[in-house]
């Protein structure tokens, strides 16, 4: 085998590894915080969820779009992190920083994923996958035997008094892992070239996080203040 080998195999990881950042999971993340803004309308939300949960295929969907992506940017991104590879002399003392953070909103990332699927997926995956359950008529009030994914995810929150601000950190964290990871895919894939245009990036890419990150506290904050009765 040829010393250039695994070189060459890195540097085809790397551009896999930030390829799968951006589509499918960036694309999932957005959708994801789309879904949720449903939460300010319990109704609508409940609704919204049982038509995704009808979607013929959606388990092989989720395994192949979502779930498998996640263990192999998260493990490959993992292992990347442990390389130490700081980049320096190569770019800015700022983009230095970026590079820092971008490696550590990916081990929160990764954490909080896990602990999201945990809580929802494996704990609670009847909730949200029957959808042949009666609904319940006034959602955040339905119990064993009703259709309410609502008042799952509302009491879920709310079953102890860290895992609020836990989800505004994870929020925080996949919105800026997010929106850097946009930069690092452009400089990857030779999309953007030069200081200028790459400096320009730097700029557009801190106002998509600043929009995710408030989109999606935005959605988290309908199941925190809306009330069953809405």
């Amino acid at each position: 085998m040829s010393e250039d080998a695994p070189s060459a195999r890195y540097f085809y990881l790397r551009r896999l590894h930030s390829l799968t950042g951006v589509a499918p999971l960036g694309l999932f993340l957005l959708d994801h915080f789309f879904t949720n803004a449903y939460s300010w309308t319990p109704s609508s939300f409940n609704e919204h969820v049982k038509a995704l949960n009808e979607i013929p295929g959606v388990q092989a969907i989720e395994w192949s779009v979502i779930i498998a992506p996640i263990l192999f940017h998260g493990g490959l991104g993992i292992w990347m992190a442990s390389r130490a590879d700081w980049n320096q002399g190569q770019y800015s003392n700022y983009r230095n920083v970026m590079y820092a953070l971008q490696r550590v909103t990916g081990v929160i990332v990764l954490l909080f994923v896990l602990f999201h699927l945990a809580q929802f997926r494996i704990m609670q995956e009847a909730a949200f996958k029957n959808t042949s359950l009666p609904e319940a008529v006034v959602p955040g009030t339905g119990g064993a035997g009703l259709y309410d994914p609502y008042g799952t995810v509302q009491r879920g929150l709310h079953a102890n008094g860290l895992i609020v601000p836990f989800y505004v950190l994870g929020i925080v964290a996949a919105s800026f892992h997010f929106a850097n990871g946009i930069w690092s895919f452009c400089v990857t894939w030779g999309i953007t070239v030069g200081r200028r245009i790459q400096h320009v990036m730097s700029w557009a890419t801190m106002l998509i996080f600043l929009g995710v990150s408030t989109f999606g506290i935005y959605a988290l904050l309908g199941f925190v203040f809306t009330h069953s009765h809405t």
